[in-house]
């Protein structure tokens, strides 16, 4: 997470919420993993499309950074179509996306991945 969001954010704040990590000892108590590709394009410079595919999950940190110990918290196959924008969701899109009957779900994956680790034996069938 650090390291993708560095850039973005301001040095001063950054270094401050790493030092009160370490001072209280915080660790994290679900970490999730899935492999995500991004689409971005000039013409529509507010909007970004990801899909987020084998979306896994543990209850506790991780520290090799990989999927080892983690299980999927969505059948594998399942892809998450996730549209992100600033000023106002494109008509264009939003024909695309009525014509192919996608489902609009809100879904917060560290949500689904607590439930899916805390709640229940088997991969979520969403």
């Amino acid at each position: 997470f650090c390291h993708e969001m560095a850039a973005d954010l301001e040095p001063d704040l950054l270094a401050r919420f790493l030092f009160q990590q370490r001072l209280d000892n915080l660790t994290p108590a679900v970490t999730g993993f899935y492999h995500r590709r991004a689409f971005f394009t000039p013409l529509e410079p507010s909007l970004r499309i990801t899909y987020d595919s084998r979306i896994m999950g543990a209850l506790a940190a991780r520290s090799s950074g990989g999927p080892d110990g983690y299980r999927y918290v969505l059948p594998p196959h399942r892809t998450v179509l996730e549209v992100k924008y600033d000023f106002g969701y494109p008509q264009w899109l939003r024909c695309i996306i009525t014509d192919l009957e996608l489902p609009l779900i809100s879904l917060s994956k560290y949500g689904l991945t607590l439930e899916a680790l805390l709640d229940r034996s088997t991969t979520l069938a969403i």
